[in-house]
């Protein structure tokens, strides 16, 4: 795979799928997207590949869109449309991670806003190190948010503290993450990699079409 703002690896089963824009938090445009979007397909399809982790390079997760610089507003458009309205419609993106079939690891490895939030939520195991913050941004821009903290945020937190993270806008630590669930562990930075390829190694070496059908199972599950 050719791209240069997601980086894409595949070793022992696992396939890592990194956001490359360190410079800015690694914060979405329109082609970055595209690409990550590109890496979930090649993760798919690829029969080599039993689980996937996807990070951040630097000292970001994902800070969400790139609003300051190169977002194209044009191209934008129908997905900023869709979070806003009434009753919000996911974007692609989300309905892609959604519908990946096999499992995903988040390993939130400092800022995760916005998008990059989602991103984390639609994991189905989520890492963290020390440093990771975690935000819904959406409402200070006017905007709704995304399926991910629509519906993942409060199954994991509660609607009470799903509605007070997504209505205030305020921060999550990583300590405060791990204790009301949003993340299943804080691991030190510099093992955060590490445990987080260990873990995907241990589930690649399950059956595939068991790993498939718990994760339908579990989407069913979880609405």
């Amino acid at each position: 795979m050719d791209a240069t703002m997601v980086r894409y690896d595949v070793a022992d089963r696992v396939a890592t799928i990194t956001l490359n824009r360190p410079e800015v938090m690694n914060a979405m445009t329109v082609e970055s997207a595209a690409q990550l979007l590109a890496a979930f397909d090649e993760a798919e399809r690829d029969p080599a590949v039993g689980c996937a982790v996807v990070t951040g390079a630097g000292k970001a997760f994902c800070a969400g869109d790139d609003v300051q610089s190169a977002w194209e507003p044009e191209a934008l458009e129908p997905e900023l449309a869709k979070l806003r309205r009434s009753i919000p419609a996911p974007t692609t993106e989300s309905l892609r991670i959604v519908e990946f079939e096999k499992p995903l690891i988040a390993a939130v490895n400092g800022i995760a806003v916005g998008w990059g939030l989602d991103l984390a939520l639609l994991a189905d195991i989520r890492l963290a190190n020390p440093y990771a913050r975690f935000g819904a941004l959406y409402v200070n821009f006017n905007l709704c948010a995304d399926f991910g903290s629509l519906r993942r945020l409060p199954q994991l937190v509660g609607p009470s503290r799903a509605a007070e993270i997504l209505f205030t806008g305020d921060l999550v630590d990583a300590a405060e993450a791990e204790r009301i669930g949003l993340v299943s562990r804080v691991v030190e930075a510099d093992a955060l990699m590490d445990e987080a390829r260990a873990l995907a190694g241990r589930i690649a070496a399950k059956p595939p079409a068991a790993l498939r059908a718990l994760k339908a199972g579990l989407r069913l599950g979880t609405g």
